[in-house]
């Protein structure tokens, strides 16, 4: 911590906004909210992304300043663009939340895809669930595979779990693999520590389906049992225990779990700007190698 102070003394802008990072949430000295906001204030002010970012986030959750939405976004808005892949994130958030029309659904679309082309997590997961689903874009599976290989390569368990679970269900049989949905979930699997674990269920019910898709229902009845005690233990919400029991019934008649296929809208949207399909080894380069 003295040495942010040391350096924010000397107005450097990068240490004062670590300051208040820590001043704001008491990480490694004293809470002191209203220094905290001041730094935060004062970056921002400066033009300062990652300040305008972070200002945003207590605006948002009305943290040491008095809620605000609008100016939280306000904040948002500039920190992406100047190319703040977080508050990208978070801009497609709020115009995704905002309308469900289709033009601010593509808006959100193309901020997810600006994060995503960064590498950001969160713009990738989302921008591959929009493909998945066509909402604000069209339809688009192979992108939305490509997008989770590249998430997946992190060894992230959610990551593998969304890998899997779309190898194994895509609504277009021509996109499954269920060999690769398979060793894909069962390295997940593999790697819980717990089932009870925040992604235990999520990666416990991909493995289900992947095997399923392999025709191997024995152990998609087994892993699917499985989830469901955990659903049940972890007090989870009742329709996610409903759709366990459906499955867990379809694998025990020897079916495997498709996802339905989002309604085709007419005139949706593309993305020409995403070349993931294109550059993808120089993404998964980028991603495995840090850069």
């Amino acid at each position: 911590m003295r040495w942010y102070r040391r350096a924010a003394a000397k107005d450097h802008i990068g240490a004062k906004v670590e300051l208040a990072q820590h001043l704001v949430f008491g990480v490694g000295t004293d809470k002191n909210l209203e220094e905290g906001v001041a730094l935060l204030t004062d970056a921002a002010a400066r033009g300062y992304a990652p300040a305008q970012l972070r200002l945003g986030w207590l605006h948002i959750m009305g943290r040491g300043v008095k809620e605000d939405q609008a100016r939280g976004f306000e904040l948002f808005t500039k920190a992406a663009a100047q190319g703040e892949a977080s508050a990208q994130v978070e801009v497609g958030e709020v115009l995704r939340r905002r309308s469900a029309g289709p033009e601010a659904q593509h808006e959100a679309v193309l901020m997810f895809l600006k994060a995503a082309q960064k590498l950001h997590f969160g713009g990738m997961r989302k921008l591959a669930d929009h493909y998945l689903h066509g909402r604000g874009v069209a339809v688009n599976y192979p992108r939305a595979i490509a997008w989770l290989k590249i998430c997946a390569l992190s060894r992230e368990l959610q990551d593998q779990a969304r890998l899997a679970l779309a190898l194994a269900s895509c609504p277009d049989a021509k996109f499954r693999n269920p060999a690769e949905a398979v060793e894909i979930a069962a390295q997940a699997v593999k790697r819980l520590g717990t089932d009870e674990c925040p992604e235990g269920p999520a990666v416990l019910q991909a493995a289900a389906a992947a095997y399923a898709s392999a025709a191997k229902f024995d152990k998609a009845e087994e892993l699917e049992t499985r989830a469901a005690r955990v659903i049940k233990a972890m007090f989870l919400p009742a329709e996610q225990a409903s759709e366990s029991a459906r499955r867990l019934e379809a694998y025990q008649n020897q079916e495997p779990y498709v996802e339905a296929a989002p309604e085709s809208k007419a005139g949706a949207q593309t993305l020409p700007e995403d070349t993931v399909l294109e550059d993808f080894d120089s993404l998964a380069l980028r991603m495995t190698s840090g850069y």
